[in-house]
């Protein structure tokens, strides 16, 4: 709490009172405090007033408890928009006393917010009976009786999005066209129950002014729907997003797509099995995700195509003169995907790159040196660049890398080639000041490159070198070493408490897999590295537990850390035990294969960490007597989220129990998840790139995967606690 004190006195004028001029003021203000995880009740109660009309609270979910919606209940009774995306730290009848206060608000959004139950949405509509906008994704207490009985008092809603609700079945679309007949934006992708083709024909062909409709991944949706609305919203419809709707077929979409002539936007199922199909030449975005028989005579009969964003991830048949033939069509082209495409990226020309290239994604594709000198020379304005498991990169590219002066991602993981030498070459006046994003996952790095990251490049945010073997011990007379080290004594010198000051504002490293790092090169990085939010080094066989109890400490501001897969650890219980002391903000917290765990090291982080949402304790050694602390009287444990215990001492009955006190938890038990009503498959992503206690269990082969893979070429569940963006 230290760091959220820091920023209230900077914020405070000499009486304590944060003053501002203006609701935009107000607005700047509460973003600044989310964006530094620092926003929590007691900087709200100062914020909010009566001036206020949009609020958004997306990414506080941990700190915003009953006390801070109170104050917005007392103070913002002309709340017209509110985001409360994640929040989930407070009880339903706080929000449905919020809700209940406020008459005027236009637009809500709720997703993965799991206190929003049914008496909440009741509270919502009935009050808000102007409302045009409601946001309820991912949100798995949402059912049909949440909608069929509030539909009727919400006239004027023009917006509905209930992206991945699983208990949803469809039936709430018998009443939507009656009430809701002007909605112009709906979402129903991932709605894995709703697989009636009668109800969403029934509902299209009654639905005029619908311009916005999502329907991905529902994967029994048939040519039926296809031709309705081809037949009743050919005039209007400007977006249509059917990705991984593998039930279309060819034929339907040659018949219906001609009929779309609005269309803007387009998000295209993967290929029956035919040639390449021509997307009409009126689409301004085409997606080709996942396709695996994409042609060259597609592009060529579209010569109006005007593309701005290019999906051809894992398209196996994607070749080189398709993708330059479309780049030479789409000359307004920004973002380029290409990931596993294994014959689309090779020697491309130099009149096929386009100028206004922002994104560029190759990982896993046979790119070659010259492609991405020529990429870089045409392409001045590059801001993301993924080149991971390229085989056929080589560290000649890392010269031409560093002549990019706004280049911000960097991802170079799984060549082994790249080196230190390397990555000095990559660090210019050009990138120094602008490289906030570093994945050098598997590479032929070693502790030193640490060093020479920190010191030339003052912004980096993000620091991955998982899986590097050679990260073990820094040379003391490296020049790096010596400048940091140099800067740090200074630093601790002009302090009045000697402890000095970070040199660094890195906020997330990434040291899983480094079976070799020295528990002193751990201490020095992270004496350099004082604000971290995001920790990893799980499978670290190396670091002993006094390594660990030393140097965790002084990392008070993690809100995310893994010290999973470290059996060898003699006393984790004590190893955990100093970090529930010393970082109590901790939301994320992954103890699996750490066998040393025991009942009492579980129950102190529970009792110490009051803001855990995610809780990893799979393959320890703890017992039901362990979980006691999570049940009346003590209760601890009330924003937990998600418990992994598979592979644990803890009974089904047990795990029964903690869902009858916690509605909300979902619980990892024997393979799969418990939520209190069924036991359903988990479906577990792989490990994408670097993403701050996403990893379970490092995985070099899928270390070159990036976001954007994940969210359209995997169809597996996103993990719970994450906020991402919105298929």
């Amino acid at each position: 709490m230290e760091e959220v004190d820091d920023v209230w006195d900077s914020l405070a004028g000499a009486d304590g009172a944060v003053k501002v001029e203006d609701e935009a003021g107000v607005v700047r203000l509460v973003e600044m405090c989310v964006s530094k995880n620092v926003l929590n009740d007691r900087t709200l109660v100062a914020f909010v007033d009566e001036r206020i009309v949009h609020l958004k609270l997306s990414g506080a979910s941990a700190h915003i408890t009953d006390a801070g919606l109170e104050s917005i209940t007392r103070c913002c009774s002309g709340l017209q928009s509110l985001s409360l995306y994640g929040v989930s730290n407070c009880s339903p009848d706080a929000l449905a006393r919020l809700f209940s206060s406020t008459t005027s608000l236009t637009s809500v959004n709720l997703s993965k917010c799991p206190v929003a139950t049914k008496p909440v949405i009741d509270a919502l509509v009935r009050h808000s009976t102007g409302l045009r906008t409601l946001i309820l994704n991912r949100n798995n207490q949402v059912r049909d009786d949440f909608l069929l009985g509030n539909l009727p008092h919400v006239p004027h809603l023009q917006e509905l999005a209930v992206l991945g609700c699983p208990h949803l079945t469809g039936q709430f679309l018998r009443v939507l066209p009656h009430h809701n007949s002007r909605l112009t934006a709906l979402n129903l992708s991932r709605c894995t129950q709703l697989k009636s083709d009668e109800l969403l024909v029934e509902c299209f062909s009654r639905m005029p002014y619908l311009q916005n409709l999502k329907l991905a991944k529902l994967r029994k949706l048939s040519d039926r729907v296809l031709d309705c609305i081809g037949d009743h919203l050919a005039g209007v419809l400007c977006e249509l997003d059917i990705r991984l709707c593998s039930s279309i077929t060819e034929s339907a979409l040659i018949r219906v797509l001609p009929k779309l002539q609005e269309l803007r936007m387009l998000g295209l199922p993967p290929p029956a099995g035919e040639p390449g199909r021509s997307p009409p030449p009126f689409l301004h975005e085409l997606y080709l995700s996942r396709s695996a028989s994409a042609s060259a005579e597609a592009p060529t009969r579209c010569p109006a195509l005007s593309i701005n964003h290019m999906w051809a991830t894992r398209a196996a048949g994607l070749t080189d003169g398709v993708v330059t033939t479309m780049l030479q069509q789409g000359p307004k082209l920004k973002e380029l995907y290409v990931s596993d495409a294994e014959r689309a990226v090779g020697d491309w020309t130099a009149e096929a790159w386009p100028p206004r290239l922002r994104l560029f994604e190759a990982g896993n594709s046979p790119i070659t040196d010259q492609a991405v000198e020529q990429l870089c020379l045409f392409c001045p304005r590059l801001e993301v660049l993924d080149l991971g498991k390229c085989s056929r990169i080589t560290p000649r590219i890392c010269e031409s890398i560093g002549r990019l002066g706004h280049l911000q991602n960097l991802n170079l993981s799984g060549i082994a080639a790249i080196d230190d030498q390397a990555v000095a070459r990559l660090i210019t006046q050009r990138t120094a000041h602008t490289l906030e994003t570093l994945t050098l996952a598997s590479c032929g790095v070693s502790a030193d490159c640490l060093a020479v990251a920190l010191l030339g490049l003052p912004n980096l945010t993000a620091l991955n070198v998982q899986d590097c073997a050679g990260v073990s011990c820094l040379t003391r007379d490296h020049p790096a070493v010596v400048a940091l080290e140099a800067r740090r004594r200074t630093s601790a010198r002009t302090t009045v408490a000697g402890a000095g000051v970070p040199l660094h504002d890195l906020s997330s490293l990434c040291l899983s897999g480094c079976r070799h790092l020295a528990g002193t090169t751990l201490a020095t990085v992270l004496e350099w590295c004082g604000r971290l939010h995001d920790l990893q080094f799980a499978e670290n066989a190396a670091l002993a537990d006094d390594d660990l109890v030393a140097a965790l400490p002084r990392q008070s501001s993690l809100h995310a850390l893994s010290l999973a897969k470290l059996p060898h650890l003699a006393s984790a219980d004590r190893v955990v035990a100093a970090v529930a002391r010393a970082c109590p903000d901790l939301i994320y917290l992954n103890l699996s294969g750490t066998r040393g765990l025991s009942d009492a090291g579980f129950r102190e982080v529970l009792e110490r960490c009051r803001l855990l949402q995610t809780m990893h304790a799979s393959q320890c050694g703890i017992t039901d007597d362990a979980l006691e602390v999570l049940l009346p009287p003590s209760r601890c444990g009330q924003a937990l989220q998600l418990l992994a215990l598979t592979d644990t001492r803890v009974s089904k009955d047990t795990c029964a129990k903690l869902v009858q006190h916690f509605p909300f938890l979902q619980i990892h038990f024997g393979g799969r998840i418990y939520d209190g009503e069924e036991f359903v498959a988990a479906q577990r992503p792989p490990y994408v790139g670097f993403i701050p206690g996403a990893r379970q269990t490092p995985d070099p082969a899928e270390a070159g995967r990036t976001l954007a893979y994940w969210l359209l070429a995997s169809s597996a569940a996103l993990p719970p606690g994450y906020n991402s963006p919105q298929l």
